[in-house]
Formats: C-alpha cells, sequence, structure tokens
C-alpha cells in the first residue's frame, strides 16, 4: 500500500491506496478533523458509527491510528444533516 496526504479545505487527510491506485483507507482522525466533528474521536462516536474502523499504521508518535473505508463516510456526515 501507498500512502498520501490530500487537502479538505485547510486540514490534510491522510489516505492508503491500494497498488492498483484505488482508495483503500482514510484516516479516520484527520478526516474529523477536516468535518469539524473532533468530539466524535474523544467520545469514540466514530469508531462506533463506522464498521470498517480498523487501528492501522499511519504513524503519528510512534502509534497506529484509527482508519475507515471511504464506504463508511457518509455515517460520519449523516449526523450533521440532522
Amino acid at each position: 500500500m501507498k500512502s498520501n496526504t490530500v487537502q479538505c479545505g485547510e486540514h490534510p487527510v491522510r489516505i492508503l491506496y491500494n497498488d492498483d491506485k484505488t482508495l483503500a483507507w482514510i484516516n479516520l482522525t484527520d478526516l474529523c478533523a477536516a468535518l469539524g466533528r473532533e468530539e466524535m474521536i474523544v467520545s469514540k462516536e466514530a469508531m462506533r458509527l463506522c464498521t470498517s474502523c480498523i487501528r492501522i499504521p499511519f504513524h503519528k508518535r510512534g502509534r497506529e491510528m484509527w482508519a475507515i473505508s471511504p464506504y463508511d463516510v457518509y455515517k460520519l456526515i449523516r449526523p450533521m444533516r440532522k
């Protein structure tokens, strides 16, 4: 897998690609920061909502971080529309 960073507004979001250049994983902490939903990480609500949530090596201070499949992004946006 290859990693890359994309800009989402003012916030960088780390992503991992498969070898065939399809999007595989999105860093959950970065995505919640870009959406203005940091409280979902602190309360662990984002991890409960996204069924694909796993810990993978988006290293930050030597630790693995939470990541989600692109198919679960709508689950983070849905609570914002209510």
